[in-house]
């Protein structure tokens, strides 16, 4: 008696039935795909929400900010820059320091100030030296 085929198989070109896969470490026929050992290992993955530390990236995939809303100081900054240029300066660089070491949010505010605040003090000088500049040439 014959043993049953599998119906969904494809049929065998050269009838050899029953033939054995090759052995482990053995390179595969033409057709077969490549036998496996077991899948790398990992270690464990850092906890959710803990940053890396400092100046490095977090790994991909795992988020580590855990804001606790946007630095005050940043705030502050913003709106000093705009009435008290140099005030703004100085708070923006506070505020970024606390930003990086609190993990806060508010670090463009903070840069924006700075930005603001330099670039206040540098046209009121433009303009305290073209005044000077202009006038200082008639006398009557």
């Amino acid at each position: 008696m014959t043993s049953p085929q599998d119906p969904f198989s494809a049929p065998d070109p050269d009838g050899q039935q029953g033939q054995q896969p090759p052995a482990y470490g053995s390179p595969p026929a033409y057709g077969q795909p490549p036998q496996q050992g077991e899948p790398p290992q990992y270690g464990q993955p850092p906890a959710y929400g803990q940053p890396p530390a400092y100046g490095q990236q977090p790994p991909y995939g795992q988020p580590y900010q855990q804001h606790s809303g946007t630095n005050g100081l940043a705030i502050g900054a913003l709106v000093a820059a705009f009435l008290c240029s140099p005030l703004g300066i100085i708070l923006g660089f506070v505020a970024r320091s606390q930003i990086k070491q609190r993990g806060q949010g508010g670090d463009g505010l903070a840069l924006a100030a700075i930005i603001i605040g330099f670039i206040s003090i540098a046209l009121g000088v433009v303009i305290v030296v073209a005044g000077a500049a202009s006038s200082g040439g008639s006398t009557y």
